[in-house]
């Protein structure tokens, strides 16, 4: 056979094989982009808007908001930058995240085809466009889609840097330590990931003689950007901690984790267990062969590291003081692809299409059992919500919510107020068409006699209608405060939506 006929078939291969990760990524890109504005903004994405909606300053947004919250403030800041530009609809406030995702998929694909074969880096690339926990966050205005795309990019780079370790250009060395740090600033969960790698990067560079004080300033240099932040965000965010947020891990944790990463059982099979079982008792083989030759620049080394060990750094310190929550596993994504890519890949095949193509069909078949449930409604109806209270609301109704009052938030607005983000999603969705500026203000009560104080003034002023409102943990209040003005003579009239309601009550 001559040289060109050999290369017939490698680009039928190339070919074959770069089209099944076209169609992953264009459909793992359609899926980020649909129907951004489907659902309501829930609580968590209301409270990231907290300082674009409230904050009179940058230093108001930073004290008063962002150091409040558990996550750096790279996303807060991007957000407030955002929305002054773009409004705040929710396919505007979503796309960041939509388009951080999308990228993602390109970073990753562009990183491994510079440091793996062309079917290990198609398998990945597939795993990571039709990924359940990558693609959910897509569609969320939160920092998680962020810090998977910098985590991802620190990642590639790492590997890259790993590959040719004696060789790698200062340059590499930069970029990494600049993903990592924005991937630290984004969440807390990007400093752990990143550190670990940094760490891991260090050993190799102790092991080698080579790159020790680089790799040893590139860590300094991430812990100099990040602490301080800490500093000042546990003596805000110290609430948080000592609050019931967050609970003790335990066993049940792990099936949480598979909840996370496959949505279903059965796109678990697909995805994790078939790839795994495949490749495994190969794999075994090479991993304690680098092991024995002490190879920690190989992936197959790396990669169950940067897995198992800031796992288990993070599990071991929650079950001392609970902080965790399974989608800030979510940096833990590319390097779950990168393995689980490396561990089918370790056995030989015969036909390279084939690991790709067995990949390709089984991720496209798990989507049945993602989709199935995706456009179910999963938050909130605020926003049907206040339509429907805006269109029952006249000059003689009062619009009333419940709001706990305790600290560090307020229900109150105005320069330095920590604006309950719950009183907050209410304030979003009736002024959303002038937002930021607030001309529907609903009244707030936290108990029944505050409740009373409000009834006795709007009766004063010759107000007799009042509609309450609440949304997911709202819905406590509305219910509780219709049965006690049903008791005080109102006639009340309730409409429920998907874990919101709304009341209207009149004197008769």
């Amino acid at each position: 056979m001559t040289q060109d006929q050999a290369a017939v078939p490698d680009r039928i291969n190339r070919t074959a094989i770069t089209g099944m990760v076209l169609v992953a990524v264009a459909f793992g890109a359609f899926v980020r982009l649909f129907r951004l504005n489907w659902q309501s903004l829930w609580v968590d994405e209301i409270h990231t808007l907290g300082p674009a909606l409230h904050a009179t300053s940058v230093a108001d947004a930073f004290w008063n908001y962002i150091n409040l919250a558990p996550t750096p403030p790279f996303y807060y800041l991007f957000m407030m930058g955002w929305t002054n530009a773009f409004g705040f609809s929710e396919t505007t406030l979503r796309l960041p995240s939509a388009l951080a995702g999308i990228a993602t998929i390109g970073v990753f694909w562009w990183g491994l085809t510079r440091v793996f074969d062309r079917q290990t880096s198609a398998v990945a690339t597939i795993f990571m466009a039709l990924s359940w926990p990558a693609l959910f966050y897509s569609q969320e205005v939160r920092g998680y889609a962020a810090v998977l795309l910098f985590t991802t990019l620190a990642a590639v780079l790492a590997v890259k840097i790993l590959k040719n370790f004696d060789g790698a250009p200062l340059g590499a060395w930069l970029f990494l330590l600049g993903a990592s740090v924005f991937a630290a600033m984004t969440h807390p969960f990007g400093f752990v990931i990143n550190g670990f790698l940094l760490l891991y990067l260090f050993a190799v560079a102790l092991a080698r003689r080579r790159w020790r004080l680089r790799s040893f300033l590139v860590g300094a240099f991430l812990l100099a950007a990040y602490v301080p932040w800490l500093v000042v965000n546990l003596m805000g965010a110290k609430w948080v901690l000592e609050s019931p947020v967050f609970s003790r891990l335990g066993a049940g944790f792990f099936v949480e984790i598979g909840a996370f990463l496959f949505h279903h059982p059965a796109p678990a099979v697909l995805i994790a267990i078939i790839p795994l079982a495949i490749g495994g008792l190969a794999y075994i083989g090479q991993f304690r062969a680098a092991l024995l030759r002490g190879a920690l620049e190989n992936p197959v080394v790396f990669l169950p590291f940067m897995l198992a060990a800031p796992f288990a750094f993070v599990f071991l310190i929650a079950q001392f003081q609970p902080f965790l929550y399974t989608r800030y596993l979510i940096v833990f994504l590319p390097y779950i692809y990168m393995f689980f890519a490396v561990v089918l890949m370790s056995r030989t095949w015969r036909n390279e299409i084939f690991p790709v193509g067995l990949v390709f069909v089984l991720g496209l078949t798990a989507q049945f059992w993602i989709f199935r449930d995706y456009y179910e409604i999963a938050k909130p109806q605020t926003r049907e919500l206040a339509q429907y209270v805006l269109s029952q609301s006249n000059d003689t109704t009062a619009i009333v919510t419940g709001c706990d009052p305790a600290p560090p938030f307020e229900c109150a607005l105005g320069s330095g107020k920590a604006t309950d983000a719950d009183w907050s999603k209410y304030l979003f969705y009736l002024n959303r068409d002038q937002l930021p500026a607030f001309t529907v203000v609903p009244d707030v009560f936290y108990t029944m006699a505050d409740l009373d104080l409000l009834v006795n003034r709007y009766r004063a002023n010759g107000v007799g209608r009042v509609i309450l409102m609440g949304s997911r943990g709202g819905l406590a209040y509305v219910a509780t405060a219709t049965g006690h003005m049903q008791n005080n003579g109102f006639e009340c009239r309730p409409r429920q939506f998907h874990l919101a309601s709304a009341a209207i009550c009149t004197t008769p």
